[in-house]
């Protein structure tokens, strides 16, 4: 072959890409499609985050609004209230103490008393009063939370929506947008939760086990913990400006009073039990102090209030999970003492009303 018959050799050209014509039709299903395989994704991803508590506030109200949600029959006692109280009060004890059935619904301080509002509205309207009366423990912390609307998205819609006193966080198109993607969208809202459980790192998963009628029985005492949490809490204490009972807890307190009125139930208020070295600070005994004489104040006016255990009872670390949670046999011991102190305000209820009947009868 000569060299002016050469010629350059062309690389094969790759097989043609004809794009099909788009459509209305054809983009609407795309976009169908699209949708669909992200809400598949999510709800695989919130069934993942139920099963374990992962990301333990959230699993735990969860679990607490499901085991209201089948109860199959009224109890005696409702205890209601934040997750020191969820810890601490057996069900057990209260049943073998005073008789009757006890569930324990207490979730976390963050639900402030909205929570313990919302779940008692939601239990007199399926079973009516207990027959015992309502029990609501609090840790002293709980009364300057807030209820974030992360937390509030892990509460039924129908609990709070219809409820007499609504979240003030919940209001406006913005949050009510965001309370949509909590709920729905669980690889945007939790998508560090999910990051953190499917790398195996830890998780609250050996924090505790919930017994079928509400108490979370935590695994381990974490004695080294305890003396830098204290500290932290003794440095907010000192920067608040004290105890002051208003807003959204104020309102909720109000409203759970009122309706014990209508139904005649009785309203027992309990300390939850905390961490004894708290007790070595004055500006914490202070801060207790100011929460058990507003509610003695509200007992002096609402004769349904009583309040049984005005001061925390305090436990060693050897006892504590942290500052607000026991463990082990510390349940136990407080809730024998939560039921006789309970015990105790019955019968004196009971001799205040012997008197008055006796007077009605014309009994000298």
């Amino acid at each position: 072959m000569s060299r002016s018959d050469s010629r350059p050799i062309e690389a094969p050209r790759p097989p043609g890409e004809r794009l099909s014509r788009a459509t209305w039709r054809g983009i609407a299903l795309t976009g169908i499609a699209t949708l669909l395989l992200l809400l598949t994704m999510n709800g695989v991803a919130g069934c993942y985050l139920r099963r374990a508590p992962h990301n333990l506030g959230y699993w735990l109200v969860q679990q607490k609004w499901e085991l209201l949600s089948t109860l199959d029959r009224p109890v005696d006692w409702l205890v209601l209230g934040d997750s020191g109280g969820g810890h601490a009060v057996d069900p057990a004890v209260l049943t073998r103490r005073l008789g009757g059935r006890a569930v324990n619904l207490g979730t976390v301080a963050d639900c402030m008393l909205l929570g313990d509002l919302w779940m008692l509205e939601q239990y007199l309207a399926r079973f009516g009063p207990p027959a015992g009366g309502v029990i609501i423990v609090h840790s002293y912390d709980m009364w300057s939370r807030t209820l974030p609307l992360s937390l509030l998205a892990q509460v039924p819609p129908e609990a709070w929506q219809g409820s007499s006193v609504q979240p003030r966080g919940a209001r406006g198109v913005r949050s009510k947008v965001k309370l949509w993607i909590e709920r729905n969208l669980p690889l945007v809202a939790q998508h560090r939760t999910l990051s953190r459980a499917l790398r195996g790192r830890e998780t609250n998963a050996s924090y505790g086990t919930l017994d079928p009628d509400g108490l979370l029985v935590g695994v381990r005492a974490n004695p080294e913990i305890l003396a830098p949490q204290c500290l932290e809490h003794v440095e907010r204490l000192d920067t608040a400006a004290g105890f002051r009972l208003g807003g959204e807890n104020g309102a909720a307190l109000a409203e759970i009073v009122a309706i014990a009125e209508r139904n005649a139930v009785p309203l027992y208020f309990a300390a939850a039990p905390q961490y004894e070295g708290l007790a070595k600070h004055a500006v914490y005994r202070e801060y207790v102090g100011e929460i058990a004489a507003t509610l003695t104040a509200w007992s002096a006016d609402h004769p349904v209030v009583q309040l049984v255990l005005a001061r925390p009872l305090g436990f060693p670390a050897s006892q504590m999970q942290n500052v607000n949670h026991v463990v082990g046999d510390a349940a136990r011991t407080y809730t024998e003492e939560l039921a006789r102190a309970i015990d105790t305000a019955r019968r004196q209820q009971l001799a205040n009303r012997m008197p008055s009947a006796a007077r009605r009868h014309g009994t000298p």
